[in-house]
């Protein structure tokens, strides 16, 4: 603990000493004190001094209304004899500065990272089997707002076919009886959306001849 606060807790244990109406005076007066002068040795003795004026009286039973008719006349003029707070107008001023360029810095990340975010195109809905005629099969799918092509494929045993594209919204396959297929649809990625995820079937083509 250095001198200046160990001044300050005998200070403080000082003012404890007071009698009421003294205290409730000086616990005003080292509030404004502490908060007007600077937090040195010097501050804390002259509090030291006013509060062993206060303790006089308070010791010799003078009632505080009569040893100091005007409070705010006493704090006050106590007051002046610290030395003020030094403020430097650059200083908040360079504060001020940095904090603005702060808050801008996040702001800018904040609004790079929204314009920046990934927006992908919702997931094809009502995919299913349109129509079937002899081993031709056609897949329909509802329409995706602002997509402007689809991306097909399918899988049977194991192995996927090759990804075909298309900007309606069906699309014909020539299919072998009695394989299973599972078809995948989804929609083409662009410069500025994703691409969706992919809805899929499971048809299996039976030979009904």
């Amino acid at each position: 603990m250095n001198r200046y606060q160990e001044l300050k807790k005998e200070n403080n244990e000082l003012l404890i000493t007071l009698g009421d109406s003294y205290q409730r005076l000086a616990n005003i007066y080292i509030k404004k004190a502490r908060g007007y002068a600077t937090r040195t040795e010097d501050t804390e003795v002259k509090i030291k001094d006013t509060l062993y004026i206060l303790k006089e009286y308070s010791d010799q039973g003078i009632l505080c209304s009569i040893a100091i008719p005007n409070e705010s006349e006493f704090i006050e003029g106590r007051v002046k004899l610290l030395s003020k707070q030094y403020k430097d107008p650059d200083m908040i001023k360079g504060w001020i500065i940095l904090s603005l360029l702060v808050v801008a810095c996040i702001v800018w990340v904040a609004v790079g990272q929204y314009l920046g975010r990934k927006v992908y195109f919702e997931e094809p809905k009502n995919f299913q089997v349109k129509k079937v005629e002899n081993n031709i099969v056609t897949i329909s799918w509802d329409k995706v707002e602002l997509a402007g092509e689809y991306s097909l494929y399918y899988s049977v045993d194991g192995n996927t076919s090759a990804t075909y594209r298309t900007d309606k919204l069906e699309y014909e396959f020539t299919l072998e009886y009695g394989k299973t297929y599972t078809f995948y649809v989804f929609v083409s990625g662009t410069d500025y959306f994703g691409e969706s995820s992919k809805a899929s079937l499971t048809y299996t083509l039976e030979n009904n001849k």
